[in-house]
Order: structure tokens, then sequence, then C-alpha cells
């Protein structure tokens, strides 16, 4: 059974100026390795890679995060783009993400499978109406029937893009022994919808793609109306890849565990040996509520030979 890890969406964001000093505060939080997101800078990374106690977990595509000439931020390429050059860019900095997870001797990346444009300001009315109380009310649950309507109608397009750039990916997975995980994602709208994932799932069968659980994102949406938590991972359990552990309350995620309404001893029912058990803590949080967070997960199971037996 896998060690927990703490991903570096604590430390990336100003905590520390010199991102391998994060490597001690999560020892001194209790806990031993660092999954690598997409926030650090280039100028992080080299910090964090040059700690020769540096254990990675994983690393969460696209890292680095792609720049210009300058050094600038530039948006992410698109997996599912219809523009056939943004595919292959995103294709790209998924093999290097996927390079550098190898290089570490990593576990596996953590994909983003691809964003839709549905209804935004219906969907921001949504989270508006959740927050004031209203998500019982008929009008809430028709708005949100509207926003499920709206994305199965323009989601088609997107997901035979998803599966081109896969059909170049999961091959090089399978050549460098690096396996990707598409993640369940905060937003409805955005792929995998669980309605999606047949498509892809049976499309591919090798072992080096499978499934990237987040327990706050699931959370999130469930609370919302769309998809029962548990459900993800009644349906998707057997390729499970890894877990994003954080906890939420309403539509606030990345809590500490035990600070939300996610039920965690049901999460690790499905946890399989070989899963990667990555937390996700908000930046602000300090030493002692990483440990506290990482104490909690233990109790549960977290790092248990027998979870989910």
């Amino acid at each position: 059974m896998a060690t927990l890890s703490v991903s570096t969406m604590w430390g990336a964001q100003g905590r520390y100026p010199d991102l391998g000093d994060m490597v001690d505060g999560v020892r001194d939080a209790g806990g031993a390795r660092i999954e690598i997101n997409y926030m650090p800078t280039r100028e992080q990374l080299e910090q964090l890679l040059a700690r020769p106690d540096l254990v990675v977990s994983s690393v969460h595509n696209f890292c680095p995060r792609p720049t210009d000439a300058r050094g600038n931020r530039i948006p992410d390429p698109s997996l599912v783009a219809e523009d056939a050059d943004e595919r292959r860019h995103a294709i790209a900095l998924t093999r290097a993400t996927m390079d550098l997870a190898a290089r570490l001797d990593a576990d596996a990346i953590v994909v983003h499978a691809g964003e839709l444009v549905v209804l935004p300001d219906d969907e921001r009315r949504l989270d508006a109406m959740y927050r004031h109380g209203l998500a019982s009310t008929d009008e809430f649950a028709t708005l949100r029937e509207t926003i499920v309507a709206a994305r199965r109608r323009i989601v088609g397009p997107a997901l035979d893009h998803l599966l081109l750039s896969l059909a170049d990916l999961v091959p090089y997975a399978e050549q460098i022994g690096v396996r990707l995980g598409i993640e369940s994602r905060q937003d409805y709208r955005d792929i995998p919808a669980l309605e999606d994932c047949a498509a892809i799932f049976d499309r591919f069968t090798s072992p080096l793609l499978g499934y990237w659980h987040d327990t706050g994102h699931a959370q999130r949406q469930a609370n919302l109306g769309y998809t029962p938590h548990e459900e993800w991972l009644k349906q998707l359990g057997r390729r499970l890849v890894a877990m994003h552990l954080h906890d939420c309350e309403g539509l606030r995620d990345h809590l500490i565990p035990g600070r939300g309404r996610v039920d965690f001893r049901m999460v690790v029912s499905y946890l399989r040996p070989d899963t990667v058990p990555a937390c996700e803590f908000d930046y602000y949080y300090d030493v002692a509520d990483i440990r506290e967070g990482l104490a909690y997960l233990r109790a549960a199971g977290f790092e248990r030979g027998d979870a989910g037996a």
C-alpha cells in the first residue's frame, strides 16, 4: 500500500520562498512524499528537484506549465481542442510531464482531460442559489437539468478529440511505464462527467490508463445534485489509478479531511494496493493542519495494507 503524499498546491503559492524547503515541511507534518502539481514555476521546480531527499509520488499535467519565450505563462492547450495544432501542443506537453514522472520514478500523472463552455451564466446562478440555501427548490432542479441537457448537446466532438489525443498518449505511457489518471473535475461541464467515462475506458483497456478520483471535486458535484459521490467509485473503481484527498463543505474544497462532508471511510473502501493517495490541501494551512489531515487519513485506513479488503 502506497504512503500518503502532499501536493505542491500547499507549498508553491508563496509559503516557501525556496520550494525545496517544502520537503522539510511535509516531513515535519509526518509525511514523506510529494506530488508535484501544475503550480510551480520553472524556478520553483528546479528548487524542488535540487533536493536529494525528494520522494515524488506523482506529477500533475502540465508540469512545468507552458510559457512564452520570455517565461510568461500562456494559456494551457487542450487535449480536446478542435484545432489540431493546439491538440498536438497539449500532447507534447503531456509527454514532457510523463518524461518528468519517469525520471523521478513517480507512479503516475494526473490528467485534466478538457474543459467545456456550456452555460456559464446559468452555472454561476446555480452556484449562487446553492449558497443561498435554494438547492431543494424546483427552480434549482430545473436549472441544473438545463445545464445537463446543454452539455450533452455539445460534448460529442470534444470526446472524439480526447480519444484522438489518448490514441497518442496511451502507447507512450506503455512505452515508458507511467500511468495516466483522468481526473474527476470540480465542474460538471468539464470532461469527464461520469457518463463520458464508458466511451473513454471501453476504448482504451490498457492498465496504463485509468481513473483519478478527486474527493473534493466529486463531493462538490454531489452537493449540487449532479452525480452522487460514491457512484464514481462504484463504476470506475476497477480502473482506479490514484486519489486526490481533500474535504469539501458546500462548494468550498481543498479542506483538511474531517472539516467537511466527504465520507472518507467510504472512499478508502475502494482503495487498491497500487492506488496513489495524494493530498491536495490549500495554501493557507500551516504545518499543524497538514499533520492533522495526514493523521485523519491514516486513521481512516489510507496507509493500511488491508484498506479496501
